[in-house]
């Protein structure tokens, strides 16, 4: 995994387990971490690390926006890995193939690009319907 400073930040105070559990869970997202133990936000941390090492994250981060990185690295290895037992257990590679769906994470960050792009894109199209000559400008 390619360490960010989020994950060395989260390593220092929480420990390499509890980082990896957050970045298993909740990685690609911004999540502002509450300071009291209540609420969705909560309720995912504690899902996602036990409710010490959530109570923890709460006296340390508390009020705090994090973003908790993707673990890439990871997910290709574990799809590498996926297709080395389907070969071990006799599947062809037609089949491995045909079977290989692999859910694809993203970030927070690249839904809002994704998100904004298309805004940008039906702004510039509302634009050029009205410089079409038959579209009449009030005023």
């Amino acid at each position: 995994m390619i360490v960010c400073t989020t994950m060395e930040l989260l390593t220092e105070y929480l420990g390499i387990e509890t980082a990896l559990r957050l970045v298993e869970a909740l990685g690609g997202c911004d999540i502002v971490v509450p300071k009291r133990q209540a609420g969705a936000t909560w309720e995912r941390l504690v899902r996602a690390v036990g409710e010490e090492e959530a109570q923890r994250m709460t006296e340390i981060f508390g009020g705090e926006k994090l973003y908790i990185p993707l673990d890439r690295a990871g997910e290709i290895e574990a799809q590498r890995e996926w297709v080395l037992r389907q070969r071990a257990s006799g599947a062809t590679i037609d089949e491995i193939a045909a079977g290989a769906v692999f859910q694809v994470r993203r970030s927070s960050r690249w839904v809002r690009r994704v998100l904004a792009a298309a805004d940008e894109m039906a702004r510039q199209m509302d634009q050029r319907q009205l410089e079409l000559p038959w579209v009449k400008r009030k005023g």
